[in-house]
């Protein structure tokens, strides 16, 4: 089992017919971070993601200059000025300096989704997953187990001007249907 961009499970299960999309776990966790704080003029998001992309086309339909970039390669990126404003995942872009911004859409962005083994699906097991991680997903809309959580995977404090971000950005962790 494995939690991966959406366009990475979509080239993952054309390669096998052992494993099977599960469904979206996580939606709008992009955020847009700009050097400036200025219109953007040269956007850096991650190359051969294309719901990244037209996330970008979206969000910049005016003429600005696109760059796909190596996904590490964009705080870097950003920080020597090779683009203004980049497009990525919260977890990283929240300890960049720059003004951030949600990179929210009219609808809802599917960033993450949860890809399985056919085998592990028909075991019990699988039920008991399901269970546990839906109950997850339910203590991770409490603050208090959100930000520790946060804090735990990234190693270092979520501040609480960060928290309101992360808020305000409606990013949401989604239950999967049993």
């Amino acid at each position: 089992m494995a939690i991966i961009c959406p366009d990475s499970a979509v080239e993952f299960l054309k390669s096998t017919d052992e494993y099977v999309l599960v469904g979206s776990c996580i939606q709008n966790s992009s955020i847009i971070v700009s050097k400036t704080g200025m219109p953007a003029r040269r956007v850096g998001y991650a190359q051969n993601r294309p719901h990244i992309q037209s996330m970008v086309d979206k969000l910049y339909p005016e003429a600005v200059e696109k760059k796909a970039l190596i996904m590490h390669a964009l705080p870097y990126s950003l920080e020597n000025g090779m683009v203004d404003t980049v497009l990525l995942d919260i977890t990283t872009g929240l300890s960049l300096s720059g003004k951030k911004n949600n990179a929210k859409l009219e609808n809802p962005i599917v960033t993450h989704v949860i890809v399985a083994s056919k085998s592990f699906i028909e075991r019990e097991d699988f039920k008991g997953f399901v269970e546990l991680y839906n109950e997850s997903v339910n203590e991770l809309a409490k603050p208090k187990t959100f930000k520790r959580a946060f804090e735990d995977y990234k190693g270092a404090a979520l501040s609480d001007k960060d928290y309101e971000f992360i808020k305000q950005a409606n990013i949401e962790f989604v239950q999967i249907e049993p």
